[in-house]
């Protein structure tokens, strides 16, 4: 019973009309007439021809999407449509920035002092670079400065 609703489905489509005589003919003649074109002494074909022969191609075109899908080609006839016109967009004015008071003249640069280096250590202490002398506490140095540790020769105080 399935293959025989199957085999209705089939037979009730019809013939393709893509391989009808009519389609067969009109696309021959297309290919005829593009072939004159590219025949016609021109290098690139198609890609380069003309409005003039583009234009000598429509009837046939035409004919081939009437006789192949059984109606007219709608994008050939289509007019072209007006350009759509969109209103500028303007954005909304900025807000001018509170005026402040003048503002307080900017103080001078604080001079750091140079840094302190050690230069010279022994089993109790170190000497620094300016000629202080810091004894040792475990891990750190202690001195007038205060607390120091030592971060790659340079003396970091508290």
């Amino acid at each position: 019973m399935i293959l025989a609703l199957a085999a209705g489905t089939c037979l009730a489509q019809g013939a393709d009309p893509l391989t009808s005589p009519g389609c067969v003919q009109a696309l021959d003649a297309l290919e005829v007439r593009e072939a004159a074109i590219l025949s016609s002494g021109r290098a690139q074909g198609a890609a380069r021809a003309g409005a003039a022969e583009l234009a000598a191609l429509q009837p046939y075109r035409k004919r081939v999407a009437r006789e192949c899908l059984g109606k007219e080609d709608l994008v050939l006839e289509r007019p072209p449509l007006p350009p759509v016109v969109v209103a500028p967009v303007t954005l909304p004015p900025r807000a001018a920035p509170a005026v402040q008071g003048a503002l307080p003249p900017r103080s001078p640069p604080v001079p750091l002092p140079p840094l302190r280096t050690v230069s010279q250590c022994d089993p109790s202490g170190c000497w620094t670079s300016d000629g202080l002398r810091l004894n040792r506490l475990g891990p750190l140095l202690v001195g007038p400065p205060g607390a120091c540790t030592v971060q790659s020769g340079v003396l970091s105080c508290r």
